[in-house]
């Protein structure tokens, strides 16, 4: 099992990258990074994203910074986002029966 580093410059990103969550379906044994006695099964609902850019913006808006060397550096970005359908449906999700929606009060729409 991958063990996370206390120095950022001895993570391996590909190492990182491959430890995963996955529907049940999607899950392949053979290929999880995680040893079995080490895995956990969960419910859980995706509300949002974390989008990885690089350094795509900031090149293309030449928004770089000196590094310790003087050399300029263009720094990686990324953004999370929270999609408002997806959290209705979340809501939806969580809180209905038989005969349909129980809308939280918190949320309700009437």
């Amino acid at each position: 099992m991958m063990h996370f580093k206390e120095n950022i410059d001895e993570v391996d990103i590909e190492e990182l990258m491959g430890v995963y969550a996955a529907a049940e379906e999607m899950h392949d044994a053979n290929a999880c990074p995680v040893d079995a006695k080490d895995l956990k099964e969960a419910r859980g609902i995706e509300v949002g994203h974390i989008f990885y850019f690089s350094d795509k913006y900031t090149k293309s808006m030449n928004a770089g910074v000196m590094g310790p060397d003087g050399k300029m550096v263009y720094p990686e970005c990324g953004s999370y986002g929270i999609g408002v359908s997806r959290v209705v449906a979340a809501l939806i999700e969580v809180n209905h029966d038989d005969r349909g929606i129980i809308w939280p009060a918190q949320v309700s729409p009437f």
